[in-house]
């Protein structure tokens, strides 16, 4: 299981943070998805079997993708996590 901090999924499009190290996390906006059947699901297609879904259902609508990219010191790049951003509300329950 991963652990993801829950200040990171707080960025807006363009913010930048870094640590002590040099490292940088950034988040940048790659576009929109649009949701049509209030389901979303999340695996790697290249090792999935299957298409289920998530229990909790979304909105129909269109929503931004964020990633969040860490640069590390010697300039090489990897994304840390995907987000579709939902809302800008804070959140108010894990």
């Amino acid at each position: 299981m991963y652990n993801i901090n829950p200040n990171h999924l707080l960025y807006e499009n363009g913010e930048t943070i870094s640590n002590q190290e040099g490292d940088q996390l950034f988040a940048n906006q790659i576009g929109n998805i649009e949701i049509t059947s209030g389901h979303i699901v999340a695996c790697d297609p290249f090792v999935s079997e299957g298409d289920q879904s998530f229990t909790r259902k979304v909105a129909q609508g269109k929503y931004p993708i964020l990633l969040l990219v860490k640069r590390l010191e010697g300039g090489d790049e990897r994304v840390a996590y995907a987000m579709i951003k939902f809302t800008n509300e804070q959140a108010i329950e894990w």
